[in-house]
């Protein structure tokens, strides 16, 4: 087993830590990542309130030539723009990969190109024959809204807008 200082390391999401309860740096539980309390050793109280990057990525090595203090803005930069996330188009027909580097384009849907933009949301859109309005009522008492709209192949939320929208 691997130690440091003579602890037993362990791993807590991907990075080694040991148990060192009155260490400045110590989390709840009492441990600290390997990795700041190296930086700590060398650069002292000049690492609280810092990130701690490790400049070939591997979480494992925690020399100290391995590592670099950086603001926590400047850390998050160099890790956004080091690793695009890859994704095939939304557009279902669409085989090309998009390379999604912002932060809002990770929670949508990325197309390609603005023709398969165009083309994927035209085809999610589609309008449905809604029963009436107490047909639907008596679908929400007997399934909820949940099993109604799947019934009908809506969300949930769509069933509860139908039946604002019709209300009165």
């Amino acid at each position: 087993m691997n130690t440091y200082k003579g602890r037993p390391i362990q791993h807590q999401n991907g990075y080694p830590v040991v148990s060192w309860a009155n260490h400045p740096l110590s989390m709840r539980g009492g441990r600290v990542y390997v990795h700041r309390a190296v930086t700590y050793e060398h650069y002292g109280d000049t690492v609280i309130g810092m990130h701690v990057h490790h400049t070939d990525h591997d979480k494992d090595n925690f020399d100290i030539s391995n590592l670099e203090l950086l603001s926590p803005s400047k850390h998050s930069s160099i890790h956004k723009a080091a690793v695009p996330i890859l994704r095939i188009c939304a557009y279902s027909e669409c085989t090309n990969v998009v390379a999604i580097t912002t932060k809002r384009q990770r929670h949508r849907n990325a197309c390609c190109s603005s023709d398969c933009g165009e083309k994927y949301t035209s085809g999610t859109l589609t309008r449905i024959n809604w029963p009436t309005r107490q047909t639907v009522i008596d679908m929400v008492r007997k399934f909820g809204y949940v099993g109604t709209g799947r019934r009908l192949g809506v969300s949930d939320n769509g069933v509860r807008k139908f039946l604002k929208r019709t209300a009165g």
